[in-house]
């Protein structure tokens, strides 16, 4: 680095720009040939003039002045253009950032080590001690995060704080750029195009001294977090504003679709009730579970990944039971937005609005969406998996065969269905003919990471998981016909597979036949396959051989992770007719959206949540007839331990659960009370809550009742073998 040139943008800064200035210039920089350029921009105290004065007497400082404001952005932009230095960086003229720590920024440059570095002031949590306890900072501070994340997301680049001031990059980083902000969206639309030319962001950690709204910070978190938003939108998929507005109206579709009438259509049962309590527990404990839930298929268990995201939700705000359900809607509205950009990458705006249409009206994946369910996040991790194998494609990067084979290992450590993912891999191999060994080692790493935690847990049970395991995959499994479960082929490709193709998209059997007819026809023709494309027809065939060799019932909910290979698949089919003949494409995207709007109301018409409504109802009459006591709800683990379950997870976010408690439980009732205890809440849905307090523990254990809570469900599922030893 020869020269650095340090642009100061400042509005209205009459208190602290001097400061600043003094303090800027009395710094002992790591490069000899510093130069400073301040931008007032059209300040409307004293700001200019004590710029002013001060350029008078120091020959380093340029002083640039705009008669009107004309935002943050527009100030750094003529800065761009004044500037001499090789290299640039940012410095704001309120004393948030310490100057002294730019060369912390110019370290890794001189070394050789990256040409793009930012100061990152979220590499640690809020300071709770200080005023950053105060909910304006902690909505600021989330608000930077989820920018970052998302820029991470958008961009496939990881990154922290992408809002950070001080960034310092090359002068020929800009060259010939078009910075088009004004204002605060400089730092996402600088940092997007940085990241589209394939410069690379190392972060070094800085303090900072944060000021409020009332010590003059400018920045209004809402308002100029949507900015951000739609800037990083914007210059990702490099679109027009009516391309723009038509993919939020997609995004807009896929919320009001799952969203509405969200009371009647979370679902609620014993599993979902189960999971949130173990999860919950965890958290409040601070354990992390290893092990997940107990398979369907034999007696094992699988990575304890899926409690963690449900722990991720129910810390966002554990005052309420329902957000880790909400968290998972939202996940499924973000798939429809990554099933777009992924798409976007494929075949362009077209083919990605077709793809986000046909996402955002699945009745499969409404379905899914508001079900607390291990098979959910594996459309997401699938979607994920997709991108990595068509990065490979284009880049033949060994990176992403590792993180190809970390979405493979998740999926499956989630959820056994999710092995089913290898055939993505299998199906890149045949596409791309080429493979390193350096690759194949990162992609077994790849779906070995995410398995350690179930082999941590089972080398302190004697293996007891992994034998089981094996035990149905070479013997157990077979013991179930596959004629029992109708896999003949003639069944299971004409009649299984067009009714859950067109529950996933197309509404109804017949269109399921099109749409794979469709396909198939593409693939055998090849005139349009892209070497994408290819992948995907591959990966999906080769699912579908997988599935019908599956000694298991093949519920909808196991074939999750399917969900965006048909999305895709069937978007192309009709991209592709619209490309040929445009009536042609929109007729058949209006029948296929037509068709399965009504599979929506059908489906989805028909939800009503009566195990939410009992809860709600029995925690209400707990709160009134007994203020302030806390409850430990007792089970019949035959007969009612759904109702019972779903009312200790209700208890729980109340803060209303406690083993010591006074003893209740929720049972049908009984022609003659076997329970011979007091009745708290009449008949509700054939359902009655009693008080058990009159009842010992050890004659409710020989009744087959026993405790509900996070603490026992916790035991039962991660520390189980201690017991059965």
């Amino acid at each position: 680095m020869k020269k650095l040139s340090i642009i100061i943008p400042v509005y209205n800064e009459e208190k602290t720009v001097e400061q600043l200035l003094k303090k800027v210039l009395s710094i002992h920089f790591l490069v000899k040939d510093v130069e400073f350029l301040v931008v007032d921009d059209g300040s409307s105290d004293s700001s200019a003039s004590i710029i002013a004065k001060f350029a008078k007497t120091h020959p380093h400082v340029t002083f640039i002045k705009h008669e009107k404001n004309k935002g943050k952005g527009a100030a750094v932009r003529t800065a761009i253009q004044k500037a001499t230095g090789d290299y640039l960086v940012i410095q704001d003229a309120d004393l948030e950032y310490d100057p002294a720590e730019i060369n912390k920024l110019i370290e890794p440059i001189e070394e050789g080590k990256a040409e793009v570095v930012y100061g990152t002031r979220l590499k640690r949590l809020p300071n709770f001690s200080r005023d950053e306890r105060t909910p304006k900072f902690l909505l600021h501070y989330l608000g930077n995060k989820f920018l970052s994340l998302l820029t991470s997301i958008l961009y496939f680049s990881w990154i922290t704080d992408m809002e950070s001031c001080y960034k310092l990059f090359p002068k020929k980083a800009v060259d010939g750029m078009t910075i088009n902000a004004r204002g605060f969206e400089f730092e996402p639309e600088i940092t997007a195009k940085l990241l589209k030319r394939g410069y690379k962001i190392l972060e070094i950690p800085i303090s900072t001294n944060p000021r409020s709204v009332d010590e003059g910070k400018k920045l209004d978190t809402f308002r100029d977090g949507r900015r951000a938003v739609l800037t990083l939108l914007r210059y990702r998929f490099e679109i027009d504003k009516r391309t723009f507005w038509l993919g939020t109206g997609v995004i807009v579709l896929a919320i009001l679709m799952r969203f509405t009438d969200y009371h009647n259509r979370f679902g609620l049962a014993y599993d979902q009730a189960h999971d949130a309590l173990l999860a919950r527990y965890a958290l409040e404990h601070w354990k992390l579970p290893l092990l997940g839930p107990f398979s369907s298929a034999g007696p094992f268990q699988t990575g304890g990944e899926w409690y963690w995201l449900i722990m991720i939700g129910t810390a966002l705000y554990p005052s309420s039971f329902i957000t880790p359900w909400i968290f998972m809607t939202v996940l499924y509205v973000f798939f429809v937005l990554l099933l777009m950009m992924l798409a976007n990458d494929i075949g362009g705006k077209k083919f990605a609005l077709i793809a986000g249409l046909l996402a955002a009206v699945s009745t499969s994946e409404i379905v899914q969406s508001t079900n607390l369910t291990n098979q959910s996040p594996l459309a997401l991790v699938s979607l994920f998996g997709i991108w990595c194998a068509i990065k490979y494609l284009k880049k033949s990067s060994p990176k992403y065969l590792f993180w190809l084979g970390l979405c493979i290992g998740i999926g499956s450590s989630i959820h056994l269905s999710g092995v089913a993912l290898g055939c993505l891999f299998i199906a890149l191999l045949i596409v791309k003919r080429k493979l390193s060994v350096k690759g194949l080692l990162l992609f077994i790493l790849g779906v070995f990471i995410p398995w350690i935690p179930v082999f941590l847990a089972d080398s302190q049970n004697n293996f007891h998981n992994t034998k089981s395991m094996i035990q149905y995959y070479l013997h157990d499994q077979y013991q179930i016909s596959l004629d029992v479960l109708g896999r003949r082929w003639l069944t299971y490709i004409g009649v299984f597979w067009p009714k859950e193709w067109a529950f996933i998209i197309g509404g109804f059997p017949v269109l399921g036949y099109v749409e794979i007819v469709l396909m198939v026809s593409i693939f055998i023709f090849r005139k349009y396959l892209t070497k994408q494309i290819m992948m995907l027809v591959l990966s999906t065939l080769f699912m579908i051989t997988l599935l019908r060799y599956t000694h298991t019932p093949l519920f909808e909910s196991y074939l999750v992770f399917i969900h965006p290979f048909v999305l895709l698949l069937t978007a192309w089919v009709v991209y592709l007719l619209f490309e040929w003949k445009k009536p042609v494409g929109i007729l058949l995207l209006v029948i296929i959206m037509g068709a399965t709007f009504y599979q929506d109301y059908l489906t989805v018409g028909a939800f009503l949540n009566n195990s939410a409504d009992l809860a709600d109802k029995q925690v209400a009459t707990l709160t009134s007839k007994f203020p302030g006591q806390k409850f430990a709800v007792y089970t019949d683990l035959d007969l009612w331990k759904e109702k019972n379950y779903i009312l200790s997870l209700y208890l729980a976010a109340k803060n209303m659960s406690d083993e010591n408690g006074m003893k209740i439980g929720v049972a049908v009732e009984p022609k003659k009370n076997v329970l011979k205890a007091p009745v708290i809440e009449g008949q509700i849905n054939d359902f009655q809550l009693y008080n058990l307090n009159t009842l010992p523990k050890k004659k409710l254990q020989k009744m087959g009742w026993r405790l509900v809570d996070g603490q026992s469900i916790y035991f039962d599922t991660e520390d189980w073998f201690t017991e059965h030893q």
